[in-house]
């Protein structure tokens, strides 16, 4: 008999969880973003591998706080100024790789677990036109609000169906079947269920009762003019602003490492700036994980295959599906702790408390640049008192 050596089992289990969380969490977020193409859901899912996203609960929000900016400048203010904001956040982000220990201070403050907390209910409420089907249009929490409400309750059940469907799997598998989980994601077997359910309930030929992904489904060709097309003029002032947004969205996924890697980070974040998915995803940490480096490169080919040949079938897959992985995976990547002592501590539950209320009225954006400067105020005000003792 053949004897399997227990290590490369492990790897081999470690690289498919790495590329199926990647996979899952990538493509979700390129198509709740308007790219369709599935070539740039796996060139993130790549890079999702790579950083291990999945692997570290605490470095998940943030990349949904880089999803929820990038989410309202392109439903706002359109793909050129996004391009531009992208641009502004990847000089902002390279300049300050050479001085990143003396900024990550700064950005560890209560005030931020407000802003990841107020990204978790932005997701929510964003997402959920996706999960029910409803139509509505908004940039923001109080825009998508006024939508529901002058659109009125009008579900589509049968995605209801399906996303509730994944919420289930993404809860119960990770808890009751633990030794599985760790080997692939939960998320992508609820996406799996999901598409063969749909081909089952409606065959080909028949007419579509649910938003799938693969509806403006394109090759490399047609999908680069998700980027050269904009029916929004640039706004070069809102994109200083989502720039800035963006750039402190990447500090923040650098001050979620432990004290030991934030070395690395610095190394690491010249070069995730130069990237192009690099704005998406965390700085990779060294040393590399082999497991990490093969899923990455095998979420690379699969992104060289479909650059020409787009999604085929599994374009059949319903949009519902991914809107509440979204909201289950940011629900899931909160630290009730640090938010249990944000909202405990006299000092700092008003700062967060009005963090989250400021950025759930205006927008995302706003929030960051406002969490960013009470950071920064905080931080000053806490060497002051030392200084005194």
């Amino acid at each position: 008999m053949l004897k399997t050596n227990p290590m490369t089992s492990a790897r081999a289990a470690e690289t498919l969880f790495h590329s199926s969380s990647g996979l899952s969490l990538g493509l979700s977020m390129c198509i709740c973003l308007g790219l369709h193409a599935p070539v740039w859901g796996l060139l993130l899912g790549a890079g999702f591998a790579l950083a291990g996203i999945a692997e570290e609960k605490s470095r998940r929000l943030p990349v949904y706080l880089t999803f929820s900016v990038l989410y309202y400048t392109l439903t706002s203010r359109g793909m050129r100024t996004a391009q531009l904001a992208l641009l502004i956040a990847a000089a902002l982000l390279f300049v300050s790789s050479f001085f990143l220990q003396k900024l990550l201070p700064l950005l560890r403050a209560p005030v931020m677990t407000g802003l990841l907390f107020a990204t978790v209910l932005t997701v929510t409420v964003i997402q959920t036109n996706v999960y029910f089907g409803i139509g509505a249009s908004g940039a923001s929490v109080m825009e998508m609000l006024r939508t529901y409400r002058s659109l009125g309750f009008h579900p589509n059940w049968r995605g209801i169906l399906y996303g509730t469907i994944v919420m289930v799997v993404m809860i119960t598998v990770p808890r009751k079947f633990k030794r599985f989980g760790k080997a692939f994601s939960a998320a992508l077997l609820g996406l799996v269920i999901v598409f063969l359910l749909n081909l089952w309930l409606i065959p080909d030929g028949l007419p579509r009762v649910v938003a799938e992904i693969g509806v403006q489904s394109r090759p490399l060709s047609a999908a680069w003019r998700d980027f050269a097309e904009s029916a929004l003029p640039l706004r070069p002032q809102h994109a200083v602003l989502c720039g800035v947004a963006l750039w402190i969205s990447q500090l923040l996924s650098a001050a979620a490492l432990p004290e030991r890697q934030t070395q690395a980070a610095k190394a690491a974040a010249p070069v995730s700036a130069l990237t192009t998915p690099g704005l998406l995803f965390l700085p990779p940490v060294a040393p590399l994980r082999r497991s990490r480096v093969i899923a990455a490169l095998l979420l690379l080919a699969l992104a060289c295959v479909s650059a020409f040949t787009g999604y085929g079938v599994f374009g059949r897959l319903p949009a519902a599906a991914c809107g509440v992985l979204l909201i289950v995976g940011a629900w899931q990547s909160v630290a009730w702790g640090k938010l249990k002592e944000a909202l405990q501590s006299r000092e700092a539950a008003p700062g967060f408390i009005l963090v989250v209320l400021l950025t759930l009225l205006h927008s995302i954006a706003f929030g960051c640049i406002l969490a960013a400067v009470l950071s920064v105020v905080n931080y000053i005000l806490s060497l002051k008192r030392r200084k005194e003792v």
